[in-house]
């Protein structure tokens, strides 16, 4: 998915003793999603970048809320070439570019519980913000120490 520009760099993400921030949905835009792959091994790789990554982590999901947000604009222009809703089933294929699927709100809300439960199960934290990730990593710093 990602690489650390050096061993060092990586053998510094990996020390125990540090504890990083994730944005979950930066997560989601930079993996390459490959045709032919399940909604369930999507959230594997993120699981596992997370984990050979960052010794401890945990991964923050943007709420869309009512109020008005940073990425608004951002929101607007993918709700225009949108796709139509599925049912999101974690044996699934996908069966869309990954931009299309991401276009479309009520399918990434559906992957990212899926997807949050995958990353809890693999003993990472997950929190969900109630506004955008840059206005909440600090609460969520807040809520692991």
């Amino acid at each position: 998915m990602w690489r650390a520009d050096s061993a060092a760099t990586r053998e510094n993400l990996l020390s125990s003793s540090l504890h990083h921030i994730l944005d979950g949905g930066s997560m989601l835009h930079k993996a390459s999603w490959p045709r032919g792959i399940t909604y369930r091994q999507i959230a594997e790789m993120n699981v596992n970048y997370a984990q050979t990554q960052y010794a401890s982590s945990t991964v923050v999901f943007d709420a869309y809320a009512l109020s008005k947000t940073t990425k608004d604009s951002a929101h607007a222009w993918r709700r225009l070439r949108s796709s139509s809703d599925v049912e999101i089933s974690p044996g699934a294929f996908l069966g869309q570019t990954k931009d299309l699927f991401l276009s479309n709100n009520n399918k990434k809300r559906n992957f990212i519980k899926t997807l949050s439960t995958k990353l809890s199960q693999a003993n990472i934290i997950v929190f969900h913000a109630k506004s955008d990730f840059n206005r909440s990593a600090d609460s969520a710093v807040r809520n692991v120490t």
